[in-house]
């Protein structure tokens, strides 16, 4: 198989399909180690920072110090590297202010349907993203939620499409007069640098950052592979497309022909229509998998509830570890993490069972964040929080009612004490105290980020430094709104411990024992507690003007 990988040695993108994602990591690896023996430089993209972290430690014990830079990274890291110093990418706090700006003229005006939210929900903020994510230009978005208008007959859908293309145009204003860019808009940007050939490229009317200008970026000459993705958005399909017109670029589906991979089909139809030379697993390699997992024993264990499913799985860990398994060689795998975190936390420590998760947590569920918003709440309402008493949060407050308005350098300062008098280092509670450190490292780089780009409302007036910005600014209100939403970077896990994985998140790990939560009849049930803004009837009206799929429906 590696043969018929090096094969193709030129410009162009190699797909491979129908390997698991080990397997697959594996070949790339050997793939990568042929590379540099022919004098090139591979880089191996992964879908997060902590699988980078993670292939970069495994490199660095195979082969010792990495020269010439990162080896591993992520796609953002790569577009980040071709677009240089132009097109800043917009931190989530202020995408999510972008946005509430945008829909001002929305927000509890009568009739209006995204106005009943009073402010903008997090599906929101996901939905502008599902359309940065197809690839499309802003007129071609709003050309789109036009003809939606025009062609459907619910007046509800013809309401929420125009306040739909009224937040569109105000957000790609905002981003053209600040001089920023979404994720999903930059790796656009960095695919039409590609489609210039490089260097400066005159930007397209519409493209967001500036009406006109050029693209002063770089040429990336490194060989690439991507693995362990389960689908990547339009945008990135096109980048990556664009950067195979100069050099060899591997890509990885775990597609493999069958029902439970059917919806990967559409977006390999893609690569291979772009010209992508499929180089699928033989069946000889099939059919010898099969013999090596012949001896995998599967058990159903039976059980109520999430409480009573975890009390299961953890006492056969238990069982395990007495057995001599070290616990790292042990996973859980369910749906989505969010909904198992706190309860798994709970369970493990009760059986001192160490657990490592592998998945963001909002500020909001951590014990600081939720204790620091609580009180500042209370304080914005004319309430006395209970707090300690080193915690003076009614400095940071100014004025009553509705005139609110939180003083970022006395909320930085109270968040810094709260996090001095909690963080003990005690062992039991390392993982609680580790999420803490990371909740009041957020808070105080979100005050920071609100003065910076002056997006907090009254800043200036309380004699806080930063730039007059476009915005009217954020009330103190929806500024903790957004705080209890933001997502915190994964804190320090202990190294030997159970692992709590997304099932999308598993396909580069292969454990000796897995455990798969949240089974009813033997299948995941559908999302729970879905946040889509859209209903999968509007969703599909949308999608039919527009010409793509968004990609929450692939």
């Amino acid at each position: 198989m590696l043969n018929a990988l090096t094969a193709h040695d030129g410009p162009g993108v190699v797909l491979l399909t129908g390997f698991n994602g080990v397997d697959a990591l594996e070949l790339v690896l050997a793939w990568r180690r042929m590379q540099r023996a022919q004098g090139r430089d591979p880089f191996v993209v992964v879908p997060s920072r902590g699988e980078a972290l993670d292939l970069t430690r495994r490199l660095a014990e195979e082969e010792g110090v990495i020269l010439g830079g990162p080896a591993v990274g992520t796609v953002d890291d790569v577009v980040t590297a071709c677009l240089g110093s132009q097109a800043q990418w917009v931190p989530p706090l202020v995408r999510e202010a972008f946005v509430y700006e945008a829909g001002l003229p929305l927000w509890g005006r009568e009739g209006s349907v995204l106005g009943r939210l009073q402010r903008p929900l997090p599906a929101l903020v996901d939905l502008m993203e599902e359309f940065e994510e197809s690839g499309l230009d802003d007129h071609q978005i709003r050309d789109a939620l036009a003809a939606w208008a025009a062609g459907t007959r619910w007046e509800t859908a013809r309401t929420l499409a125009g306040e739909l293309s009224l937040i569109v145009s105000g957000y790609g204003r905002l981003c053209r007069e600040t001089g920023v860019e979404s994720r999903s808009r930059r790796v656009r940007l960095a695919a039409l640098q590609y489609g210039g050939g490089g260097g400066h490229v005159a930007r397209p009317v519409g493209v967001g950052l500036w009406d006109s200008g050029d693209i002063d970026g770089r040429q990336w000459n490194r060989p690439l592979a991507c693995c362990g993705f389960l689908t990547f958005t339009p945008a990135q399909q096109r980048f990556l497309q664009a950067v195979a017109r100069s050099v060899p670029v591997v890509v990885e589906s775990g597609w493999d022909g069958s029902y439970a991979t059917e919806f990967m089909g559409a977006e390999v139809g893609r690569w291979l229509d772009g010209g992508a030379v499929h180089v699928p697993r033989s069946q000889a390699e099939v059919a010898g998998e099969a013999s090596a997992t012949a001896g995998v024993e599967y058990r159903l264990l039976k059980s109520s509830g999430r409480r009573g499913e975890l009390e299961t799985a953890v006492a056969e860990v238990v069982h395990l570890m007495r057995e001599g398994l070290s616990p790292s060689r042990v996973m859980f795998v369910a749906r989505r993490v969010g909904p198992w975190r706190r309860m798994a936390l709970g369970v493990c420590a009760r059986y001192g069972v160490p657990l490592a998760l592998d998945a963001p947590m909002r500020l909001g569920e951590t014990r600081l964040g939720h204790a620091l918003l609580r009180g500042l709440r209370e304080e914005l309402t004319g309430k006395r929080a209970a707090m300690p008493e080193e915690i003076d949060l009614h400095a940071c407050v100014s004025g009553t009612g509705s005139g609110s308005r939180l003083v970022p350098g006395a909320v930085s300062e109270a968040t810094r004490q709260l996090r001095r008098l909690w963080v003990t280092g005690a062992p039991e509670s390392v993982q609680v105290e580790a999420w803490d450190v990371r909740a009041a490292e957020a808070v105080c780089g979100a005050m920071q980020a609100m003065c910076d780009w002056g997006l907090l409302m009254g800043a200036h007036e309380l004699g806080e430094p930063g730039r007059q910005g476009a915005l009217s600014g954020l009330s103190a209100g929806a500024l903790l709104d957004f705080l209890a939403e933001t997502r915190l970077r994964a804190a320090v896990d202990p190294v030997d411990a159970l692992s709590l994985v997304s099932a999308t998140r598993m396909r580069l790990r292969r454990p000796e024992v897995a455990f798969v939560l949240g089974l009813v009849d033997q299948e995941f049930p559908e999302a729970e507690g879905a946040r889509g803004l859209l209903s999968a009837r509007l969703r599909r009206d949308c999608n039919r003007c527009a010409g793509v799929r968004l990609v929450d429906e692939a």
